[in-house]
């Protein structure tokens, strides 16, 4: 009785029920569930909230396809520590902290970003990466980040492998460091394999000269050549530009070889009597031409003779 009489006295707990946790949005780029974990851990790591009172939290802060996975993975009597479990399988990326400050170093504020902001999302991002960590893993994490902006091939090194200590590094280095010398000396040997590979091999007895046609030299190699290089040659001359072969030119107007008819002497001659130049005579050809007349008579019905059409040719 006196329970019963306590639980009507006692006023209902709305603390729980007034808890709102910020939105998470997977769907949107700039949305860090890491770092939205670690806000909510904030709030209910010190509560002992389970069950229907933590999903009903939970499920106002889930938006989009988050919501969706959420209906999915909930349980009875669900516990804070179970849900983060859940949660980091699904929506965090399980990158090692070197990579965490790779991505940082090489990033940049987003567009409208002001310094102070992004001064305080690389801040928060930093506290809760580093929240569980060592002094050392810090340090190694920060010198591998550095590392990784010198020599790009180390990268694949600081994604893939989560490197701790101080001596893992060294051994990790020292391995990168051979495999590097390794790799350049091959580079160095395939090459010139390729190229000697690109050189014609022939065996000297199979060699043909392409000047004389014998075997067992090439044509650079070739004495015949040589020695024809040695002896005088005549020069060719091509038969329309020699001189000595080219056709006498003929004036067509007077008939004289030796000149054109732009330069005929005779065309231009001063008469004794005149002060104007006379020109040659020339040479008149007449054609005789026969042809036939249009028909320009009319026939009739009486036959007459003056409608019948006459033929005759002229001399044109």
């Amino acid at each position: 009785m006196k329970l019963l009489v306590e639980a009507l006295t006692k006023p209902p707990n709305l603390e729980d029920k007034n808890i709102t946790l910020p939105k998470f949005q997977p769907d949107d780029a700039n949305t860090d569930a890491r770092a939205w974990l670690a806000t909510a851990d904030i709030c209910l790591s010190d509560r002992e909230i389970q069950g229907s009172k933590l999903i009903l939290i939970l499920s106002k802060a889930m938006k989009g396809s988050a919501a969706t996975w959420f209906s999915q993975i909930v349980f009875p009597n669900i516990k804070w520590v179970e849900f983060k479990e859940i949660f980091i399988s699904r929506f965090v990326t399980l990158e090692t902290c070197a990579a965490t400050l790779l991505k940082m170093l090489t990033g940049k504020p987003q567009e409208g970003e002001c310094l102070a902001a992004y001064a305080s999302r690389l801040f928060t991002l930093l506290m809760s990466r580093w929240s569980n960590l060592e002094k050392e893993e810090m340090v190694v994490s920060l010198i591998l980040a550095h590392m990784g902006q010198i020599e790009p091939r180390l990268q694949r090194n600081i994604f893939a492998e989560e490197i701790t200590t101080r001596c893992k590094m060294q051994r990790e280095l020292m391995a990168f460091s051979y495999r590097k010398r390794s790799y350049q000396e091959m580079t160095k040997a395939v090459a010139s394999n390729t190229h000697d590979n690109k050189l014609p091999k022939l065996s000297s007895g199979s060699t043909k000269c392409y000047a004389c046609g014998k075997l067992g030299h090439k044509s650079n190699e070739c004495f015949s050549r040589s020695h024809e290089k040695q002896q005088t040659t005549p020069i060719f001359e091509h038969p329309d530009t020699a001189e000595g072969k080219r056709a006498p030119v003929t004036c067509y107007k007077c008939g004289v070889e030796g000149h054109v008819a732009s330069r005929c002497s005779k065309t231009w001659s001063v008469a004794s009597n005149s002060a104007q130049p006379t020109v040659a005579p020339s040479i008149v050809k007449r054609v005789n031409v026969c042809g036939m007349k249009p028909v320009t008579g009319i026939i009739t019905q009486f036959d007459s003779d003056d409608a019948r059409p006459s033929t005759s040719h002229e001399d044109v």
